[in-house]
């Protein structure tokens, strides 16, 4: 069965909400780019062989970020996806985990903005 992020963004996004979202407003636009996105990130997951799949929103940047460990990272062709992915995202890394596997972190733009009141005060 192929892999859905968009159940796995749609859970930590309400669990930000719940907790920290009240201090912030949520940028419907962004939100909407990421879920464009959620083809192209479920391809990549599973061309990836990708495992220990983990997203999670960054407190202090309020950024989605999704790391997964990879038994086999190919690029064999500029048409792969990973490509269109790294042009959406504000940052893309590669690591070795303590398993030997690869380890490709992505990191997106902010979900969430400051008030207006708050970021003057910043």
């Amino acid at each position: 069965m192929a892999f859905k992020c968009l159940n796995s963004i749609n859970k930590v996004v309400a669990d930000f909400n719940a907790k920290d979202g009240k201090e912030y407003i949520f940028e419907e636009k962004s939100y909407e780019e990421l879920k464009n996105c959620c083809d192209i990130i479920d391809s990549v997951i599973e061309q990836f062989c990708a495992d220990n799949i983990k997203f999670y929103i960054d407190r202090y940047t309020r950024r989605l970020c999704i790391r997964m460990e990879c038994s086999d990272i190919s690029l064999p062709y500029p048409e792969h996806p990973y490509f269109k992915l790294a042009e959406t995202v504000v940052c893309t890394s590669f690591s070795v985990s303590q398993n030997y596997t690869m380890v490709v972190d992505l990191i997106f733009t902010s979900l969430w903005k400051e008030p207006k009141e708050r970021a003057k005060l910043i």
